[in-house]
Formats: C-alpha cells, structure tokens, sequence
C-alpha cells in the first residue's frame, strides 16, 4: 500500500515505474503461492475431516444397525415374555378359579359338617360318645392285632408241631430199620453159635490135643449165649418203643394246645 502511494506520482514507462510494477507482480505471485498453500492446507484438512466424518457417519450407521438388530431381538423376548406373562396370568386364573371352587366345596363340607353335628346334638349323641366310640374302636383293633399275634404264633407253633410229626413219622421206619439190623446180627450170632456147636462136635472123639481147643470155642460158645441171652438186645428195643411212646404223647399234647 505504502508502495503504491509512492508510486503514484510516478510515470508509466519509466524504469522506476517498471521495477516498481515487478515487485508489485512478484509480490503479488508470492501471495498467490501462499494462498495457494493456505488452501491446499485447508482443502488437505477438509479431506481428512471429510474421511473422518464419514468413518465416523460408518460406525454411527455400524452402530445404529446393532441397535437396531438389538431392538428387534428385545421387541421378539418382549413378545416371548409378553406370552409367558399371558400363560401366567391364565394359570393364575385358573388357580384362583379352582381356589375358589375349593373355598366354596370346603364351605359346602363345613355346612354339610354342621347339618350332621346338628343332626347328632339333636339325638343326643356328642363328642363324648363319639370319643367313646374312637376308644372303642382303637380297643377292638388292639385287640384284633393281639389276635393276629395270636393267630400267627399258633401257626408257627402248628408248623412245629408239623415238623415234630414229620420226625415221629420217621421214627419208626428208623426203629424198624434198626430192628431189621438187629435181627440179621442176631440170626448171625446164632448161625456162629451153629457153627461153634458144630465145630464142637467135629473135634469130639478127636485125641488130647485138641481138648485145649474145646475148651477155647466152649468159652466163645458160653460169651456168644451170654451176649444172645442177657437181654441186652431186648432191653434196647424196650427202650426205644418207650422213647417213641412218650414222644407220640408229647406231639399229641402240643397239637391239642395249637389247636385249642
């Protein structure tokens, strides 16, 4: 400005007059460039601000999606809750409905209860007989457990008793046996004293020496008689069939009590 005040009185085509324009041209050129600078820096700042805006406008859209996806799932477990909520709400009500059906047969019972206790004050009867009568009814089924006790000791005794029969029953089929081996020894023992006799009578008329022999099987002969005749074997018997006897009386006397 200064430059151009001075150089107004100044001639054109005089060389000052064209230095003065040079310096005007060359000034003017140098503001150009740093305009030029200047909006090459703001056009550079815009674009980065630019590709900020729409990374940022990206994640905003990225974002609103994601919230928009996340809407609808909370709408459809809204929706999903709304029916829970609905399914509760009717079996509430259904309870509630049968609660007070409930209410009112519980009321029916309670009338139906006092029409019956009325009916019983009326005849008479109170709670008194009918705590007597759960006395005695408490009374009767004590009295039909110690019968069953009763009953079931008696059939246990009964399958003693059984047992006990089973075993006499036995008895004499064992005697009998013990019979049948007492008489082949016995039959065997006479035909040993048969065979003894003979012998004897074999060596009779036999010379001296053979009289220390005779005198030997005589001896075994006298043993074999003492043990047939001295009622060992008879005595044996005796006792068994007394044995048999008194358990036949004690089986018959513990089934009369069982049957009793």
């Amino acid at each position: 400005m200064i430059a151009d005040c001075h150089s107004v009185g100044i001639k054109e085509g005089s060389p000052k007059y064209d230095d003065n324009l040079a310096q005007r041209v060359d000034r003017m050129e140098r503001e150009i460039k740093k305009l030029q600078e200047t909006t090459g820096r703001y056009d550079y700042q815009a674009g980065k601000m630019a590709e900020e805006f729409h990374m940022k406008l990206e994640r905003m859209e990225s974002a609103q999606a994601e919230s928009d996806e996340k809407m609808r799932q909370l709408e459809k477990e809204n929706e999903r809750l709304t029916g829970k909520l609905g399914e509760w709400m009717s079996e509430r009500d259904d309870e509630r409905r049968k609660c007070v059906e409930g209410d009112q047969k519980v009321g029916k019972m309670e009338e139906e209860l006092k029409a019956i206790l009325g009916k019983l004050d009326a005849l008479g009867v109170g709670f008194e007989g009918t705590e007597k009568l759960a006395k005695k009814v408490d009374e009767l089924e004590a009295k039909h457990e110690s019968r069953i006790w009763e009953d079931r000791t008696i059939r246990e005794e009964v399958e003693k008793l059984s047992d006990l029969v089973k075993r006499r029953e036995e008895v004499p089929l064992k005697t009998e046996s013990m019979m049948s081996h007492l008489e082949e020894e016995r039959k065997k023992m006479w035909i040993r004293f048969h065979q003894v006799d003979d012998e004897i009578f074999r060596l009779q008329g036999s010379d001296e020496r053979k009289e220390e022999e005779i005198r030997d099987l005589a001896l075994k002969l006298e043993a074999l008689r003492g043990v047939v005749m001295n009622g060992g074997l008879l005595d044996r018997i005796a006792w068994l069939e007394d044995n048999i006897s008194k358990l036949s009386n004690h089986v018959e006397a513990l089934r009369g009590r069982g049957w009793r």
